[in-house]
């Protein structure tokens, strides 16, 4: 793992469940079983070198849900847009259609169950507004 991010979660299964459904992480090493703040680290083959590790915080607010909060994760995507009807059970949209991004290329932004952002975006030239 060439990189990595650690997110507080309050439910390890669920944000775990979350990460595989939208960009294919599996658990590869679980740490401190049984202890206070268990972790699982995932790896996802379609981003080699990077990895998330998931920190139970059993009940405490994580920094996505807490006011002030900022945590936007990207992860790139062909066709973000495909992704929209079966993201949508799992999500809250913080916009409802795919928009284009900064450099003109469409993504979605949405927010994980602990509230952090998410989005997915690809690098072809949007010709929607």
């Amino acid at each position: 793992m060439l990189a990595s991010v650690t997110l507080d979660v309050l439910d390890i299964a669920r944000a775990a469940e979350f990460y595989r459904l939208l960009a294919g992480f599996e658990v590869v090493r679980r740490e401190r079983q049984g202890l206070i703040h268990p972790e699982v680290h995932l790896m996802s083959p379609r981003y080699p070198g990077f990895g998330l590790v998931l920190r139970e915080m059993f009940g405490v607010r994580v920094a996505g849900s807490r006011p002030g909060g900022m945590l936007r994760l990207a992860f790139y995507d062909p066709d973000p847009a495909r992704r929209v009807p079966e993201l949508t059970p799992h999500v809250r949209w913080v916009w409802e259609k795919q928009a284009p991004g900064p450099e003109g290329y469409p993504y979605l932004r949405m927010t994980d169950p602990d509230g952090y952002e998410i989005e997915l975006y690809s690098e072809r030239a949007s010709t929607a507004t």
